[in-house]
Formats: C-alpha cells, sequence, structure tokens
C-alpha cells in the first residue's frame, strides 16, 4: 500500500484532483521533477517527485513566493518553510497524508510564512532604491526600463542557464547616463546576493517565472506615485491619503494571477480537446499579460504543437514594457508550439472597428470598469455611438467589442465587474451575448478585496459563439471572505481535472454546480449558493414582491446641508421646522423600529408656502437660513447640473414626487438585511437613503396597518433574511442591497384580500411585526416559526 501511495503522490496531476492545485514545472525544463503547485494566495508549495532540487530547497520555495518546499522520498515527505526551518517535523509518513491529504493541505495553509519578508517585498524594496537613484525627472517608463533590466541581468545571474538577457532584446531602452556603473553593479548584487541572515539566495529566474504577476501589479502601482525627496535640515511633508486613486476613476485593476490561471484552464476547456492548428489569442486590456503568461504555461502542460499567435492592446506604457518583457521571457522556455506576439499601443475604446483583429479563437480579458460619470467627453461621445441612449459602464463597450471579434465556435473569457453581470443599465448587453454565445461558465467570486488597493464585485464569464446549445452553465458562487473564493476554484480545478461537470458541491462558504437558466437571457447572471437557489425554487409558486409593491427610491439632496439631527430642527421655531420631515437613513431603522434622529429638509409638502426666490428662502426659514445654508459650498458654488435641471441651488437633486403627499408605507434601508425594514403608520417620513414600498393599486384598498406590521414581522425573519441573499448582492462588509432590481424578485406571501393564510396566521404576524415596531421583545425562534408557516401554506 505504501509503494501505491508514494506513487499516487508523485504524480502532480493527482494533486490537481484532489487538491484542485495547479503544477507548475518549476524550471520549465523538460523531464524535470519539480513543481510548483498553486492556488491562491494560500496553501502554494513546492513539489519535489523525485531526485534532488538543483538549488537549497527553502531558496527555491522563497523565490517561487510559495510558502513550503515538500519532497518525496520512498516511505516520507520531508517539509520545509523557508521561513523557520524547524516549523515542521523533519518528515511525515508517506500512508498518512495520501490517507489525509486535505487535512495535510490546510495544515499547511494555517503555517503560511510571513509576507513581510516575500521574495516580492525584497524585490520592491530594490524597486524603491532604485527609484530614489534615479533623476527625479525619470518618468514611470524610464523607471520600468531599468527595473526590468535589473531582473533580467539578476536572473542570468542566478540561473542555472542564461535566460533574461537575451529576453530583454529591444524592449528595454536603457538610459545608461541615468545611473552610475556604481550604482547598477550595487543594484544588482543587492536583488541577487544570498541574504545573511536567513540564508536564503534569491534565485530571480524563479521569480520571474511563478510570481512575476504579483510583482509587477504592485510595481505598477507603486512607479505611478510621485517621489518624494527629503532635503538635509528639511522635515519631510505630511503623509497624505488619497481620496479617490487615478487608478479608480479609470476603473483599472490588474488580475490577480489565481484569478488569470483560472480564466485560462476554462477558456481553453471552453475551446474544446482539438485545438486549430493556428490559436489566434487577443486581449484588448493586457495589462501585464498575466492571462497570456498562464495561457502559455497551460499550452506547454497540454502539449500543443501549432502556432500561438497572440495579440494586446493597453493604453498604459509601463503595461506595454511589462507585457513585452513577460512575453520574451516565457518564449525562452522549450515548447512544442510556435509563439508569435505584438503588443500594441492602443486607446481600444476610441480604436476603429475595422482595426479589430477578426476570426479571434479566444478573447481574454479584464477590462477597466470605470462607470459613467468617471469617463471623459471623447469615450462618452464614443460610448454613445456604440450604444445609444444610457449610461453604460466601459466594461460593457470592451465586452460588446471584444466578442464581436470572435469566431464561431470561439471563446469569450473575460473578468467583469456587477455592474456589467447584475445591473438594469446592462440588460440589452446580456440579452444580445445570451442570442449569440453559450454560457460555459459563471462565477461570483465573492470578496471584494482580491484586486490590489480595490473594491471590486468581480464576476468571471466564460462563453462559447454558439447557438442553441442545451450543455448546463457551471455556476460558482462564493461569499464574501478571500479564502471561499480560493476554495471555490480549487473545487473547480479538480472537477474539470476529473471531467465531471454535472457534480454539485455545495457548503456555507461556496457552490458549485450545473445550472441550465443562468446566462440565457438579459436577466442578471447573478450565481447563488446552491442552497438559497433550491430555497428559492422552494417557493417560486408564491408571488414576487415586485408584483405585491412598487418598490420606490428615496430621495437625492445633493448636499449634507439639507439633513440635519433631530435636536437641530427641534431648536427651530415651529414656522421653520414645518419645511422639516424625519428621514430615512441607514441609521434610522434598527430592526424594524424606526426613529426620528434626522430630518430632510423638504419644501414640496402640499400647503408650504412655493420659496420663489433667496429673499423668500431667508424671510421663511432664517435661523436655518443664517446657521447653515448661507455659508454652505452648494449657495457659494453652485454646480451647472443644478442650472442645466432649472434648479434653484436650495432644491434637493431629485427630491422624488411620490413622497410629497404624505403616504403610509413600508420602508428600508438602503443597504442592510432582515430588520432593515419598517413600517411609517403615518405617513409622515421621508426616504432619503433607502425605499420605500408602495401597495399597487390592485392591492392599496385592503393594505391596512394590521396588514403592514404583518408584512414587517415577515422581513425581520430568518428566511427572509436567506431569501434576501438568495437574490440580492453584497457590498462592501457583507450588507446586501436593497434597491428594486433585488427586491422585485423575492417570493413574498399577500397577506390581504384572497390570500391563502388563515386569519389567525396574519393576527398573529400582525401582533409581532407592532411588537417589534413598538421596540418590545419579540422571541425571535417564535417568529421564525410562524413566518415558515406562513411561506409553507
Amino acid at each position: 500500500m505504501s509503494n501505491a501511495s508514494t506513487e499516487r503522490l508523485r504524480d502532480p496531476s493527482y494533486w490537481r484532483e484532489k487538491l484542485g492545485l495547479l503544477p507548475v514545472p518549476m524550471y520549465g525544463h523538460s523531464n524535470e521533477s519539480g513543481y510548483v503547485l498553486l492556488n491562491g494566495a494560500l496553501g502554494n508549495f513546492c513539489l519535489q517527485v523525485a531526485g534532488d532540487p538543483e538549488d537549497d530547497p527553502r531558496s527555491i520555495a522563497w523565490s517561487s513566493d510559495v510558502g513550503h518546499f515538500l519532497k518525496i522520498g520512498n516511505q516520507h515527505i520531508s517539509v520545509l518553510s523557508w521561513q523557520d526551518p524547524s516549523a515542521f517535523p523533519t518528515s511525515y509518513p508517506i500512508e498518512d497524508v495520501s490517507q489525509r491529504l486535505n487535512e495535510f493541505h490546510q495544515y499547511l495553509e494555517k503555517r503560511e510564512p510571513n509576507r513581510d519578508a516575500s521574495i516580492v517585498t525584497h524585490a520592491l524594496r530594490i524597486l524603491g532604491q532604485l527609484r530614489q537613484l534615479l533623476p527625479f525627472e525619470a518618468t514611470p517608463a524610464q523607471t520600468i526600463d531599468h527595473f526590468l533590466r535589473l531582473l533580467a541581468y539578476g536572473s542570468d545571474k542566478t540561473a542555472p542557464q542564461p535566460f533574461g538577457q537575451s529576453c530583454v532584446g529591444d524592449t528595454l531602452q536603457l538610459d545608461e547616463d541615468m545611473l552610475r556603473n556604481s550604482e547598477w553593479d550595487m543594484l544588482l548584487n543587492e536583488l541577487t546576493r544570498d541574504r545573511p541572515v536567513s540564508s536564503l539566495k534569491p534565485l530571480i529566474m524563479l521569480l520571474l517565472r511563478h510570481s512575476s504577476g504579483n510583482l509587477f501589479q504592485d510595481v505598477h502601482y507603486r512607479i505611478q506615485i510621485p517621489l518624494t525627496r527629503d532635503l538635509p535640515g528639511i522635515p519631510p511633508a505630511p503623509a497624505k491619503i488619497l481620496s479617490k486613486s487615478q487608478d479608480k476613476v479609470s476603473g483599472v485593476y490588474f488580475t490577480p494571477p489565481f484569478i488569470a490561471r483560472t480564466l485560462v484552464e476554462e477558456a481553453l476547456r471552453a475551446l474544446g480537446p482539438n485545438l486549430p492548428s493556428v490559436l489566434k489569442v487577443f486581449d484588448p486590456a493586457c495589462g501585464s499579460s498575466e492571462f497570456f503568461k498562464e495561457l502559455l504555461r497551460q499550452l506547454n502542460m497540454l502539449g500543443y504543437n501549432g502556432l500561438v499567435y497572440i495579440e494586446g492592446w493597453d493604453i498604459s506604457e509601463p503595461a506595454l514594457k511589462i507585457s513585452n518583457f513577460t512575453l520574451a521571457f516565457e518564449k525562452q522556455f522549450p515548447s512544442k508550439f510556435r509563439l508569435e506576439y505584438r503588443i500594441l499601443h492602443r486607446d481600444t475604446i476610441l480604436t476603429n472597428r475595422d482595426e479589430w483583429p477578426q476570426n479571434v479563437d479566444i478573447v481574454l480579458m479584464n477590462p477597466p470598469y470605470a462607470a459613467w460619470q468617471f469617463l471623459g467627453e471623447a469615450y462618452r461621445d464614443r460610448l454613445t455611438e456604440l450604444f445609444g441612449n444610457g449610461k453604460p459602464n466601459l466594461a460593457v463597450a470592451f465586452a460588446q467589442l471584444a466578442m464581436d471579434c470572435i469566431r464561431a465556435e470561439g471563446v469569450f473569457a473575460a473578468v467583469l465587474p456587477a455592474a456589467v453581470t447584475d445591473t438594469k443599465s446592462a440588460q440589452d448587453w446580456r440579452e444580445q451575448a445570451a442570442s449569440n454565445f453559450t454560457p460555459h461558465l459563471i462565477a461570483k467570486l465573492g470578496s471584494q478585496t482580491l484586486f490590489t488597493n480595490a473594491l471590486v464585485d468581480a464576476n468571471l464569464v466564460v462563453s462559447i459563439r454558439r447557438q442553441n446549445s442545451s450543455a448546463p452553465c457551471r455556476v460558482i458562487w462564493a461569499d464574501h471572505k478571500k479564502a471561499s473564493t480560493y476554495k471555490a476554484l480549487r473545487t473547480l480545478r479538480s472537477l474539470s481535472s476529473a471531467n465531471i461537470s454535472s457534480e454539485t458541491v455545495s457548503t456555507s462558504e461556496y457552490s458549485v454546480y450545473a445550472d441550465y437558466a443562468i446566462g440565457r437571457n438579459g436577466e442578471p447572471w447573478r450565481p447563488r449558493s446552491y442552497e438559497l437557489m433550491s430555497l428559492i425554487g422552494k417557493y417560486s409558486y408564491l408571488p414576487k414582491l415586485g408584483e405585491l409593491f412598487d418598490v420606490k427610491q428615496g430621495s437625492r439632496t445633493g448636499d449634507s446641508v439639507f439633513v440635519q439631527p433631530a435636536e437641530y430642527v427641534h431648536s427651530l421655531s415651529p414656522e421653520e421646522a414645518r419645511f422639516f420631515r424625519p428621514a430615512v437613513v441607514n441609521a434610522s431603522i434598527d430592526f424594524g423600529v424606526l426613529n426620528r434622529d434626522w430630518y430632510v429638509w423638504f419644501p414640496y409638502t402640499p400647503g408650504l408656502p412655493k420659496i420663489a426666490d433667496e429673499e423668500m428662502l431667508r424671510n421663511l426659514v432664517p435661523q436655518y437660513y443664517q446657521e447653515k445654508l448661507a455659508s454652505s459650498t452648494l449657495r457659494i458654488s453652485s454646480g451647472n447640473s443644478r442650472a442645466r435641471e432649472e434648479l434653484n441651488w436650495w432644491d434637493l437633486i431629485w427630491p422624488r414626487q411620490w413622497q410629497f403627499e404624505k403616504k403610509k408605507k413600508i420602508i428600508s434601508t438602503y443597504f442592510g438585511e432582515e430588520g432593515c425594514f419598517a413600517y411609517d403608520a403615518t405617513g409622515d417620513f421621508v426616504v432619503v437613503v433607502g425605499h420605500g414600498w408602495i401597495p399597487h393599486k390592485t392591492y392599496e384598498s385592503s393594505f391596512t396597518d394590521d396588514l403592514a406590521y404583518a408584512y414587517v414581522a415577515i422581513t425581520a425573519s430568518r428566511l427572509f433574511g436567506q431569501l434576501l441573499e438568495a437574490v440580492s448582492t453584497h457590498i462592501g462588509g457583507g450588507q446586501l442591497k436593497l434597491e428594486k432590481q433585488f427586491l422585485r424578485n423575492i417570493p413574498l406571501p399577500w397577506l390581504g384580500k384572497g390570500t391563502v393564510l388563515s386569519l389567525s396566521t396574519i393576527r398573529k404576524l400582525s401582533a409581532v411585526g407592532e411588537e417589534i415596531a413598538n421596540d418590545h421583545h419579540v422571541d425571535r425562534e417564535a417568529l421564525n416559526s410562524l413566518v415558515v408557516e406562513a411561506y409553507s401554506l
């Protein structure tokens, strides 16, 4: 048994199938016995399946930017941590590891070394030193030139065979006058010399081979930050926190390597086992070419022997330099295929359609995510030309243009924001995509912190240009934790490696399952946990909330001066206070209890005099005018948008006419969970940050206070919270969006005239809802049971 276990563990594909780790040959040589097994940010390691490694094992693991080095012997597996050689016992019996492989891997994950001392951190320190030595006026492109040349020379200095210098070629233009020879030698020596304390040797070739993606995304961000240098005797300027980074405005986010790895794997699977003799691949926003690097690795592992033609576009000069370097480096490794590539400086959106490549086999991309309000006039004009009316996210334009250049049976594989896969504004694009493409994979990555320096609600979409296919789509859902995303993608790799497409894996953290409906029309492509999808299906016979209520958006004030705390409004005279009404903001509802802690300026209530000019404003509300309005930035510099809308500077941007008349309504916060709903029994409240539920005319006559309180009870239940999870999407912090586009799809029993529920059940719900509204103690478990009963009848 031990020999069989040993042979299994010596097979890299066994680790791939059982743990979902991708085995990449360590040095890229033919017939080598060392691999780097990659997943996400945790649980990566080096694996020596036979013989001895070419270098010090700890240095190999550190330079590959993984935590540990594993070596398989005849009876035992030895484990070394690069950070602490004594962190693990000398060895582990093969049989024990084989029988408890998942537990063994979790054991490694829990003992990850500190990232502060990683090889990437080491290389970034060299970058910092380089920037200090270069002239102050050195551009990001010049800095990149020098840094890449350092890496190339460092790779040759630490590799068994020269790889690096030959890959520099004409891609780097080094100005030799910018650095002294002694400075260059010092930097190169600092980059490559052994670390005296840790006894680690930087193997730059392994860094470039296995962690260039992590390194280059950090390099790209750092070189964009202006360099400051302190003068002798003058203290440094205070540190500043930027309120809005350039990348946030432009929507440019480098793709984490583990996401690129999965997207490439699934794109190749979607294209099928019989790859064409010429494989044409295009990325219209290539960045550092992480997708292309992963593609070449995986084609090599598949033994592909045709011609790979790669074309990449980007607007960033540093990114283009990194891309050329990355592909030149990859071309040094032996492979059965031939590689041709060109990386072009193109503004993708402004490039004419006739200049786009045609008959592309695979589009791989992570397009910019910038919203309409962040776009310049040229981009807005171009998007209007392409899509007509509407205000599409920039990613929609990239997706549409890219899909148009794919051949029949070709593959579209992209990282897309929720603004494309979920929102109503992108519904037309989804409908068009669904009419021409069959979904292969749609994945919700869950965590919004996967991308460096950005909060992104990202999804993976892989589709095949094929109509009327009955094949199911593989769906992945992960919750908001990073670890859940890693586990979900590992599970996908395990199932794909075993060629299993119909298996369902459902846990509280992630789900992987087959679905025949998602991605087939313009409805949101929003993966949900398998458990919640089953729950929605269980109650599909009930009406939807949107069929019973019109969910209306709250007012938009345009300035914080219009929302004031209750204490301030109470200090005004009754004549002034009548221009204010209690406001609903996110802090106004706490488990069904509605408070009057905030008030909103609302001169639209019937019966109030219409304020014709500023003098009338000053006379009607003298205290508020003097203390708040007169000194507001809104008065001093009222924007052009108000003039275009023919608004006075003291008007709300969008007061929402439905709120003018005082009207009873169920209200919600803008984001939250169960318990973030309440009943406005007086009709006084103006929803500012949140939504109001108004019963449709068909049900309006039977909508009583008792009915409203019954719905408050339902919305405070665990079951309603689960249904919210099933239809809505998370924001940062784990709370759910409570907008109409999500809430309208929640199954909700009708409690009014014609209901099938017993009068006794409705009365019980109403009594509990009133207790909640009055902030009285409620038995939560009894409430949950009562709501389950209401849903089950």
